[in-house]
């Protein structure tokens, strides 16, 4: 995975329930970028963060687990279309 316009050093790819992520350190103690690459999405989201590496995982791990619930919510709410090959 590569982020346009990012320097500093970066994790080894990460994977969370199929969603690839990275953490890149910042300039400064405990800052990272937050750089995850959802499924079917041409660009990956960029966030910032301020803590513990150990806090910079889970915080991806939060929103990876949030984003997928929004998902399956969209999924559900999606109307079938009647089959017309029958």
């Amino acid at each position: 995975m590569t982020v346009a316009g990012q320097t500093g050093e970066a994790s080894h790819p990460m994977d969370r329930k199929g969603v690839e992520f990275v953490l890149l350190a910042r300039p400064g103690r405990d800052q990272w970028t937050l750089v995850i690459s959802y499924p079917r999405s041409g660009n990956p989201t960029e966030v910032r963060f301020g803590g513990s590496r150990d806090e910079a995982i889970a915080a991806t791990g939060a929103r990876i687990d949030g984003w997928l619930k929004r998902q399956r919510a969209t999924e559900k709410k999606a109307p079938s279309v009647p089959r017309t090959d029958c």
